[in-house]
């Protein structure tokens, strides 16, 4: 059964089908956002300069989730076979095997916080347990697919696994330092997936209503590269996360009075902006309250997203 919000008419009232498909400067961009960050934060680490790569692949890796994000969701602009290959291959550069991920992620939707959501199991938790649950949280991913995925994911599964071993090995036998850096700055960044990329896009959320949160600050959705328009993101993932922040913008237009909270001036009765309340990830309180009230349907004739 779909939580409220799907249903809600204000939101099916959005135009969002222009928003599914990329162009090709768009393909090419989502193709190698992470590509600069990794050559030079691998440049800095093969000189023995450990500190100042640490910047670069903390990028690459909120760029790698973005993209891989993407690729779960077909919305690479590539076909199956190729956004297959993609995945392989960044699950080699990111150390962890994607196509375990993308299993959990794509349940994750279909049940958003549920009793049986494994990548939801930080939303519950306080910031220091879902820190402390990361290592644990990565491995029980893997653990849930091999047991219960279909057959041409776990096959994914091994052939990852097989790999990441392999370029783990390589790197311990060879003695090569930005190898080593990169296997170990990569394992770090995915124990802390269940803080960044769970807790802080769900906490406190409820599964049967307002099961995410939202960012309208442009200065943190840069620095994410708009991985924290997540509210829009579980309403409508058939869009890319290069088209979320238009998205996000005609959401904003027709839930008004929900802008507040999110981090948007509100217009009053003399159309003048309002003062800026940026609540954005942090209360979302009002923002529930004003969902849960009646809204005029501004079109019968869209489709559900």
């Amino acid at each position: 059964m779909k939580a409220p919000l799907f249903l809600n008419a204000a939101v099916r009232s959005v135009q969002w089908q222009d928003l599914r498909e990329l162009t090709f400067v768009q393909t090419v961009r989502a193709l190698l956002l992470s590509a600069p960050w990794l050559a030079v934060s691998l440049a800095l680490a093969g000189n023995d300069q450990y500190g100042a790569a640490i910047p670069f692949s903390i990028v690459f890796f909120m760029a790698g989730l973005r993209q891989t994000h993407d690729g779960f969701h077909a919305k690479l602009g590539l076909s199956v076979r190729w956004t297959h290959a993609f995945l392989f291959v960044f699950s080699l550069l990111m150390v962890v095997p994607l196509h375990a991920v993308r299993w959990i992620h794509l349940r994750h939707h279909a049940h958003p916080l549920a009793e049986n959501d494994v990548e939801g199991m930080c939303a519950g938790m306080s910031w220091w347990q879902a820190l402390l649950a990361g290592p644990y949280f990565s491995l029980r991913m893997i653990f849930e697919v091999l047991a219960f995925g279909n057959r041409g994911t776990r096959i994914w599964i091994a052939l990852e696994l097989t790999a990441i071993l392999g370029m783990v090995g390589l790197a311990a036998w060879l003695g090569w330092g930005w190898l080593r850096y990169q296997v170990a700055v990569m394992i770090l960044g995915n124990s802390l997936t269940g803080f960044v990329a769970v807790w802080m896009v769900h906490r406190g959320c409820d599964p049967n209503h307002l099961f995410a949160r939202t960012q309208r600050s442009w200065l943190i959705n840069t620095l994410t590269l708009n991985n924290f328009f997540h509210l829009e993101h579980h309403l409508f993932p058939a869009v890319a996360s290069c088209n979320l922040p238009e998205l996000a913008r005609r959401l904003d237009e027709v839930l008004p009075t929900a802008a507040p909270v999110i981090g948007l001036p509100r217009t009053n009765t003399e159309n003048q902006p309002a003062p800026w309340r940026l609540r954005t990830l942090y209360d979302i309180q009002i923002l529930e309250d004003t969902l849960r009230q009646p809204l005029p349907d501004r079109s019968s004739t869209m489709e559900s997203p």
